[in-house]
C-alpha cells in the first residue's frame, strides 16, 4: 500500500507517519510538501528519520535524474519519476485518438538507475 501524496497536504506530515504506519501503509510517496521533491528535501530527509524504517519514503514530484543525488543523500528510500518522451505521428488507440502518445523514455531510464547508482 503507497500513500500517495496526501501527506503532503497535512497539518504534521511527520506526525502522521506513526498512524499510517498502524494502518499498514508500506510506502509514503511525497514531496515534503513542496512542489517539487528536491526543492522538499530537508521535509524528506526529517520524514526518513522519522519513519525510522517502519515504512518506505518515496520522493516523488518533478524528479529528474540530476536531482536523485540529493535525494538519495536525504535517505529516501526510493525516487518516482515520469521517464518518457511524447511519441507523434501515431494514433494513441484503436479507432484513432490523439495524433501523439507518451513512451518510455529508456535514456531516461538508464540516466536515473546511473545516478541511483553513484548515490548508494
Amino acid at each position: 500500500m503507497t500513500f500517495h501524496r496526501a501527506i503532503d497536504v497535512t497539518a504534521d506530515p511527520a506526525g502522521a507517519i506513526g498512524d499510517l504506519a498502524k494502518v499498514g501503509v508500506q510506502r509514503i510517496l511525497t514531496s515534503g510538501g513542496a512542489q517539487s521533491a528536491v526543492d522538499g528535501v530537508d521535509v524528506l530527509r526529517k520524514l526518513v528519520q522519522r519513519a525510522a524504517g517502519r515504512v518506505q519514503i518515496m520522493a516523488g514530484g518533478g524528479v529528474r535524474t540530476e536531482h536523485i543525488p540529493a535525494l538519495a543523500a536525504a535517505g529516501v528510500d526510493a525516487v518516482h519519476l515520469s521517464a518518457r518522451r511524447s511519441v507523434a505521428g501515431h494514433p494513441s488507440g484503436p479507432g484513432g485518438g490523439h495524433p501523439s502518445h507518451d513512451a518510455t523514455d529508456v535514456d531516461v531510464v538508464r540516466a536515473a538507475i546511473a545516478a541511483a547508482r553513484v548515490s548508494s
